[in-house]
């Protein structure tokens, strides 16, 4: 990475806009999408965004700036056209059942091509359309706007829900495709961009295994306007360091974004996998990069939630308001802060967490 770039993203405020478990291939789509197809569907950019790959666990950033802005732009179309609210949201649905059998039906195949590729590809971008902008135009409404709308944008949000739990299912099922016919792990084709596997349907040709490894232990895609630089090593070690500086906590509180009022205390426990917390229990509050499906039993023992990412419609918001229980997220910084066993005040009608005791 040169010290040009690196120094035009020092200048830039990051905010963390998720994390989760995903392959390079997807990142690569995602970055694609944010910076490139949006602007495409909706008139409004997000030129910048950069994933940061761990061994499978991914986490995206985006400029708070362009993040604030493609959010107002949204709003100031719905103070238009009021009827768009409904038009995003059932383009939403409706894309979610188009993508959920194209999923179906290449599950149900037994060889694979480019063309299948293309089109999943394709289904992919229709539907994250519709996603990206029912997802992040609720965090930007005036109230006014957000009470008649917030109940139609989350019944579509809860809807799509199974797209991308499934997604990484379709994406996984190339992977182990590509791998049974080369004598790669499939942890390393899932290190493949996304114009890599389109590479490998047209000459069979795979990058070195080296590389492919290197990116398993650290990458990190840049993405600009649709482009990228894909760096490894010490680089993204460096990026790391300016995208999520040491935190400094003041007067042992954190802040994040109230999705569900409620006041509670309880003791931390901090969960990355949620298939290894068998010691859950009840007098816990969850503090999660993000939630997923699969952290449901867990949620339903919980508390309270405390997520580092994630706004109005992000999963534990929904999940958060279908079991009545205090939710506090995209505090950045919840899961460096916190400790497991640090007991907590979890105050959602203010958003703030306050630690009692370390």
């Amino acid at each position: 990475m040169t010290n040009k770039l690196l120094d035009k993203i020092k200048k830039v405020s990051w905010t963390k806009s998720w994390t989760g478990k995903y392959t390079l291939i997807s990142c690569t789509l995602f970055g694609y999408h944010y910076t490139k197809l949006i602007k495409n569907f909706v008139g409004l950019a997000i030129d910048n965004t950069i994933i940061i790959y761990h061994q499978g666990i991914c986490s995206s950033y985006l400029p708070e700036k362009e993040l604030s802005g493609f959010g107002k732009g949204l709003v100031a179309m719905v103070e238009k056209d009021s009827s768009l609210i409904n038009t995003w949201a059932n383009g939403l649905k409706q894309e979610t059942d188009k993508i959920l059998k194209l999923f179906n039906e290449l599950q149900a195949k037994d060889d694979l091509n480019e063309a299948d590729f293309l089109k999943f590809v394709e289904a992919y971008y229709h539907y994250a359309n519709f996603h990206f902008i029912a997802k992040r135009v609720v965090d930007f409404l005036p109230p006014q706007i957000l009470g008649e709308s917030m109940a139609i944008l989350q019944e579509a949000r809860k809807y799509s829900e199974p797209v991308y739990e499934q997604f990484e299912e379709i994406i996984n099922y190339f992977v182990k495709f590509i791998c049974s016919s080369s004598n790669y792990e499939e942890k390393l084709i899932a290190c493949l961009t996304s114009g890599e596997v389109l590479k490998y349907f047209k000459n069979k040709n795979l990058p070195e295994k080296q590389e492919l490894e290197e990116r398993l232990k650290s990458s990190a895609v840049i993405f600009k306007k649709g482009k990228f630089d894909l760096i490894t090593g010490q680089d993204v070690e460096n990026l790391e360091k300016i995208l999520t500086p040491i935190p400094i906590v003041n007067q042992n509180k954190i802040k994040g974004i109230a999705v569900f009022p409620g006041k509670t205390v309880g003791i931390v426990k901090i969960v990355l996998d949620p298939r290894k917390a068998s010691d859950f229990n009840e007098e816990n509050i969850l503090v999660a990069n993000m939630t997923r499906p699969d952290y449901l039993q867990l949620m339903k023992k919980a508390k309270a939630f405390i997520t580092d990412a994630g706004g109005m419609l992000c999963h534990a918001a929904i999940t958060a308001r279908e079991l009545k229980k205090p939710c506090i997220v995209g505090t950045e910084v919840a899961t460096k802060i916190l400790k497991d066993g640090d007991m907590v005040e979890v105050d959602a009608n203010n958003g703030i967490v306050k630690i009692l005791k370390s």
